[in-house]
């Protein structure tokens, strides 16, 4: 699948971070309080992201076959006699549907009441995503329209539900991508860094502020499947510790269906996918 640039900009994340307790009730459990604060930053990274790319994609890679649609839900897990045993505590759960030719058209995020959080609709022209519109709980968070460029250098325009219009700016290189998100006066908003190995698999990701400042960043190491096998975030530079991800089981087409997630060596869920082909 193709991949585009997203800025994870400041006002996102204050944004998702707003909203982090209608996700997760229960913020005294340490677990919980770690995995909302991966979901804000993924949400923002979402809310912020153009059609068909970044790290929202990357969990698409290496898929064999052809899904319609990919359900994925996590569920909080203790460890019993050296297994991952998944509580009915659902943490997160996501919904996609995919066009005729792959490329991800919908994502809805739901919380554990089964409320819709998030929704992301891609809407394509001549099989080109030409605009990317965001909802949160049902209302519009901003549209991101392209405005012009080509595979490696290109514009779009995002629109905030307020009428605020910003510019995303791109730059591709051999293995290395930068967005920076610009306001009307065409001063920098935020900047994205995202660095691929020669499979394309994104392992590192850096999102600066408007004042250059490091707001987050990822290192991700994967195998020859593009699985992702293990991830380290900081988040204003502070280390936030290390995901390690096992691969229990795998449908007819070789697409895992389980996964065993820990966290600096412990494990904090499992969590499965079904796809429809």
């Amino acid at each position: 699948m193709n991949e585009t640039g997203f800025a994870v900009s400041q006002k996102l994340f204050i944004f998702a971070t707003s909203i982090t307790t209608n996700i997760f009730t229960d913020m005294n459990n340490p677990k919980r309080s770690f995995a909302a604060v991966a979901v804000v930053v993924m949400a923002a990274a979402m809310m912020a992201g153009c059609c068909n790319g970044g790290i929202e994609e990357q969990r698409f890679m290496g898929m064999a076959g052809k899904p319609k649609s990919v359900k994925i839900t996590v569920y909080e897990a203790v460890e019993k006699l050296g297994d991952a045993l998944p509580l009915e505590t659902v943490m997160e759960e996501r919904l996609y549907d995919f066009t005729v030719d792959g490329q991800q058209q919908t994502m809805v995020m739901y919380n554990s009441d089964g409320d819709v959080v998030f929704s992301i609709i891609h809407y394509f022209e001549d099989g080109r995503c030409i605009e990317t519109s965001a909802f949160h709980y049902g209302k519009l968070v901003d549209t991101r329209t392209f405005e012009s460029g080509t595979k490696k250098s290109y514009v779009w325009k995002l629109t905030a539900s307020d009428g605020t219009v910003t510019t995303l700016h791109t730059e591709r290189g051999e293995n290395k991508m930068t967005t920076v998100e610009k306001d009307a006066a065409g001063n920098a908003v935020s900047k994205g860094e995202t660095t691929y190995d020669c499979n394309g698999n994104i392992i590192e990701y850096s999102a600066y502020d408007a004042e250059g400042e490091l707001a987050y960043r990822t290192l991700s190491t994967f195998d020859d499947d593009s699985r992702e096998i293990t991830k380290k975030m900081w988040h204003g530079g502070v280390d936030s510790g290390e995901y390690s991800y096992s691969y229990e089981t795998f449908d007819d087409n070789g697409n895992w269906t389980k996964r065993i997630d820990r966290l600096n060596g412990e494990i904090e869920s499992v969590t499965m996918r079904e796809i429809t082909y």
